[in-house]
């Protein structure tokens, strides 16, 4: 889906409308993907990349997406709805429950959190994002790597985290962190996405939004063009280029651990057409083709 129409149609469609649309919406990219998928698994293993020429020219055909606002007003509603859903998820209130945020940015959704009830504690790589009236409604902010945190272990009922997994250097590390400060019977809850695989995944749509990007151009290419063409710039430094399969195999290594009461990926087939028509710069740079188009994953684990 164009990135434009779907971020109006998340707008416009409730959540939990949204969440019972999932499996359609999976299907329906399984469907369209199809022929991608073929042209993907029938390519021998290679390592292609395309020029500049044909950069400047798909650069024309793709549209850019609505930006990811930071203004007070969406960062306050943003953090509304991640609180309402991670209680969704829940099933329950739970007063007095502490909760840890990894990778909180604004802390918005401990805020929330806090607001009802929880016992909110939020970290963040850089207090830079910190606003005083989350501190003021009694949130822990800590300034703290989430691959090692300064909490003794079983410290709390509940550590989640939003669009954060795809950024942690070693997502391993952060998950094994998140397992030991969280008590057995405790809930870990992820949501996070785009994974570097998926169409959006390199995170640099703002300056380059033709899908797929980081396959079809290397990193000297796309820098390049962005200076030349005043795009600003994209922060490669700041993704772990870790695609579906890898988090798959991550969650098996804790599956004595970790009981699943909910997983969903999402899938999004956007710029399929882009590896129909070059596989050969697909092929060689994933495992496999689910890498391609598994956009995002939700899920909420019981800690054994």
């Amino acid at each position: 889906m164009n990135p434009r129409l779907k971020s109006i149609v998340l707008k416009i469609l409730p959540r939990p409308f949204l969440k019972r649309l999932t499996g359609v919406w999976n299907s329906y990219n399984l469907r369209k993907s199809r022929q991608a998928r073929e042209a993907f698994e029938s390519e021998g293993e290679s390592n292609a990349w395309l020029g500049w020429d044909d950069l400047e020219r798909l650069f024309q055909q793709y549209p850019f997406p609505e930006k990811y606002r930071y203004d007070p007003e969406t960062v306050s509603k943003r953090g509304r709805e991640r609180a309402a859903e991670v209680m969704s998820v829940l099933g329950r209130r739970s007063v007095g429950m502490k909760s840890l945020e990894l990778g909180a940015l604004d802390a918005q959704a401990s805020f929330f959190l806090q607001k009802r009830g929880f016992l909110a504690t939020a970290i963040d790589i850089t207090d830079s994002h910190f606003a005083d009236i989350v501190r003021d409604a009694g949130v822990s902010l800590r300034v703290m790597d989430a691959e090692k945190l300064d909490f003794p272990d079983n410290s709390f009922d509940l550590v989640f985290s939003y669009n954060a997994f795809e950024h942690f250097d070693d997502p391993a590390a952060a998950l094994s962190e998140a397992l030991r400060v969280l008590r057995p019977g405790g809930f870990l809850y992820v949501n996070f996405g785009p994974l570097y695989g998926s169409p959006m995944g390199l995170h640099g749509h703002e300056s380059i939004p033709i899908p797929y990007c980081q396959f079809l151009w290397t990193r000297d290419v796309l820098e390049r063009f962005c200076r030349e063409k005043d795009l600003g710039t994209i922060e490669f430094d700041t993704i772990n280029m870790w695609p579906a399969s890898r988090f798959r195999d991550l969650w098996k290594l804790h599956g004595d651990r970790l009981k699943t009461v909910r997983y969903f990926e999402r899938l999004d087939c956007y710029g399929h057409e882009l590896i129909e028509k070059y596989p050969a710069c697909f092929r060689g740079k994933v495992s496999e083709f689910d890498d391609l188009i598994v956009s995002a994953i939700e899920a909420l684990w019981r800690r054994l």
